[in-house]
């Protein structure tokens, strides 16, 4: 009898662990010094205080772009949500696309989002997107210039997984 139980507690405790596993989520945020500029002119406009990666220019938007490290490479299960964390110094459009890339970087799945609101601490919320199997992710930003000492910057961003 009690070998019995034992396989039935077995049963319900290895059912409880995989059913946790399938609701798993994995967030991360990732500080916005892992952006790189793509065009950062000379000298760059672009400027990492350890904190926020500022655009420095008075004139020219600088453009960004920030990777996402996938932690699961063989799923196509995608991205639950995402969010661009940026300070703005003025009305002056921020613009930051996510893209979910294929493998080969030959197709993708994309979601633009932007703010042509006041200056402020903001946020762009994404909604979910899928992904490929082996594919990467990875956010483009496009900084606006400041025309004052207050620079706009990238702050952080954040994905989670499903």
């Amino acid at each position: 009898m009690s070998s019995k139980i034992r396989a039935i507690t077995t049963g319900f405790a290895l059912a409880f662990t995989f059913t946790q596993a399938t609701f798993a989520e994995d967030g991360k945020v990732y500080p916005a010094t892992m952006c790189q500029g793509s065009l950062v002119g000379n000298p760059p406009i672009t400027y990492n205080d350890g904190r926020q990666l500022k655009n420095n220019s008075t004139s020219n938007s600088a453009v960004v772009v920030c990777p996402v490290i996938k932690d699961n490479v063989f799923s196509n299960a995608g991205l639950n949500e995402a969010y661009m964390r940026y300070y703005k110094a003025n009305s002056t459009g921020f613009l930051s696309t996510l893209y979910s890339y294929s493998a080969f970087g030959t197709a993708n799945y994309v979601q633009y989002k932007s703010d042509f609101g006041g200056a402020g601490y903001k946020t762009l919320s994404f909604t979910p997107i899928s992904s490929y199997n082996q594919g990467y992710y990875q956010f483009i930003a496009v900084i606006p210039p400041s025309p004052t000492s207050t620079k706009s910057s990238v702050i952080s961003y954040r994905v989670d997984e499903n």
